[in-house]
């Protein structure tokens, strides 16, 4: 027993940024004789391909700063908040322990974000002299959302570092200094976002029925579920990357859990003045269940249409997956003067899947 405590409250809050870490470097072009010349055909005229080369003399350098630092939808500092609120107090047999947690992280890129909640509540009971327990749970709820991958072909900072000072760009909705038909305007609109919960409960009870007898029971519970979803509406540029212009809605909804018990028995004797013995035996059992749906629908005819079983081809899939073992074990050790200790342990194990 701890002895009465005094209620305490603690409020923290932490603000920060995400900024990009290294200098973004510019963009050249040598305006060669060829890139004067070259000519493209738009609406029936012909017009240069590079019209930024015209009127300039042969060999003179092009620079631009990276279009993905001018783009509204480009780079940018992403804000950091973080709050902590918790409690803690209890009397001389009882004592406790709650705290939540609210983080909202912006990443660098528009679409690019992490929200996450959190609750802690840990708990400790002296029931009697010989008997005390130990409860701890820990629930987490996340949602994130990815931008798409810089070496990917959509990627605008990947494209950001290849763009072509002075080249004329023909593609709707791109940013000047783009060099393909995808920036900011369209990369934003990529959707994968991920929802998971995670529920942690872990009891531990301690019971000593004589001062040489003692006997520890621990059990845990671990329960994870995710939500991972892909849309690509019809006729976006996602769309047409992904090989699906008709359309692409993608989902994967995985859950694991384990269950886990521990149970370990001590018997402690006097020998002798100058020796000790020290048996223990015990049990441990560990089960995982891990299931898996996951569901993809091509072709949603229309950008408001989000369900797979609404789109013109559909395919799914599940999985799972049991494992189970249980152990047993003893160990015997002597103690001479507590200075040298003699050790041997016997165990054995089973598994099945």
């Amino acid at each position: 027993p701890r002895g009465q405590q005094r209620t305490r409250w603690s409020m923290k809050y932490e603000y920060g940024q995400n900024q990009v870490g290294s200098d973004i470097v510019d963009n050249f072009t040598t305006c060669t004789q060829r890139f004067i010349d070259s000519l493209t055909t738009v609406n029936g005229a012909r017009v240069p391909v590079f019209p930024g080369c015209q009127g300039v003399a042969p060999g003179t350098v092009l620079r631009q700063r990276s279009p993905i630092l001018d783009d509204p939808y480009g780079v940018g500092d992403g804000d950091l908040n973080r709050l902590n609120l918790s409690v803690r107090g209890g009397s001389d047999r009882v004592s406790y322990f709650v705290s939540g947690d609210l983080d909202h992280e912006n990443g660098l890129f528009a679409n690019s974000f992490n929200r996450r909640r959190s609750v802690r509540a840990n708990f400790t009971a002296y029931a009697t002299d010989q008997l005390d327990f130990q409860v701890s749970t820990n629930y987490v709820r996340n949602h994130l959302r990815l931008p798409v991958g810089d070496e990917s072909g959509q990627g605008i900072y990947l494209l950001s570092v290849r763009g072509i000072p002075g080249r004329r760009n023909d593609f709707p909705n791109v940013f000047p200094g783009y060099p393909g038909s995808v920036s900011g305007f369209h990369a934003v609109n990529y959707n994968n976002q991920t929802y998971s919960d995670r529920t942690t409960i872990g009891t531990t009870a301690n019971y000593r029925p004589f001062d040489w007898f003692r006997n520890r029971l621990t059990l845990g519970l671990d329960l994870t579920q995710n939500e991972a979803r892909i849309l690509s509406p019809p006729g976006s540029t996602d769309a047409d990357f992904a090989g699906s212009p008709e359309g692409l809605s993608a989902l994967r909804y995985p859950r694991n859990r384990v269950y886990t018990a521990d149970y370990v028995g001590t018997v402690e004797l006097p020998l002798a003045g100058w020796l000790e013995s020290s048996t223990s035996f015990g049990t441990q059992y560990i089960a995982r269940r891990f299931d898996q749906l996951a569901g993809q629908g091509i072709g949603l005819g229309a950008p408001d249409i989000t369900a797979i079983q609404n789109a013109a081809n559909t395919t799914g899939s599940n999985t799972f997956e049991e494992v189970n073992s249980i152990g047993y074990y003893v160990q015997q050790q002597f103690s001479v003067n507590n200075r040298l200790f003699l050790v041997g342990a016997l165990r054995a194990d089973d598994f099945s899947s």
